[in-house]
């Protein structure tokens, strides 16, 4: 999952932490019994995308840093070292993390990513799917995304296909410019 996330979101914060973060990152994701993880592997089982999220947001980043802080703290070691401005993003990304979602019945999908060699064969999809379906499952009302606003046509396409409508939108303070997608969730009563 790692590297698919390197891979697919280069340039990207998460990606700035490096790998060691992104291990503490994704295991305490799919660890936690309120996180959807799918992945999709190919016929040698080799992982080519995955979807992570978590139903609660909120309370499941404020659950997951307090449970894990400790070793969310070492794996961001070595990025704070080789740039300790981004102390102040870490914080505000953490804080923003931990405010997210409206309550037990909404779902926040954190990362969609296919493997490049593996893009165009309908596995976002299939993932895309399979999240919504669980998420019906868990008796949820809603899915909600955070995606770039801008040369991201691709993206936003593929969200709307979905049945994803942008609730709103804002410019983080790097001045990057996002939308918050939401997705109205089918009774699975």
């Amino acid at each position: 999952m790692v590297e698919i996330h390197l891979q697919g979101f280069p340039g990207f914060f998460l990606s700035f932490l490096g790998p060691g973060f992104l291990k503490v990152y994704y295991r305490a994701v799919c660890r936690d019994q309120q996180s959807i993880c799918f992945v999709s592997v190919d016929n040698d089982q080799v992982i080519n995308g995955f979807v992570v999220g978590a139903v609660d947001p909120g309370q499941f980043y404020k659950k997951i840093f307090r449970r894990d802080f400790a070793t969310f703290a070492l794996g961001t070691l070595k990025a704070l070292l080789a740039r300790p401005v981004i102390l102040s993003r870490l914080i505000r990304t953490a804080l923003k993390a931990a405010g997210n979602g409206s309550g037990g019945d909404s779902v926040g999908l954190f990362s969609i990513a296919v493997s490049p060699s593996a893009q165009g064969g309908g596995i976002g999809g299939e993932l895309v799917g399979a999240f919504l379906k669980e998420a019906a499952i868990r008796n949820c009302s809603s899915v909600t995304l955070t995606t770039d606003g801008d040369n991201n046509e691709r993206v936003h396409l593929f969200y709307r296909k979905w049945g994803f409508r942008i609730d709103k939108e804002f410019v983080t303070a790097e001045g990057r410019r996002m939308c918050q997608y939401v997705c109205q969730v089918e009774s699975n009563g």
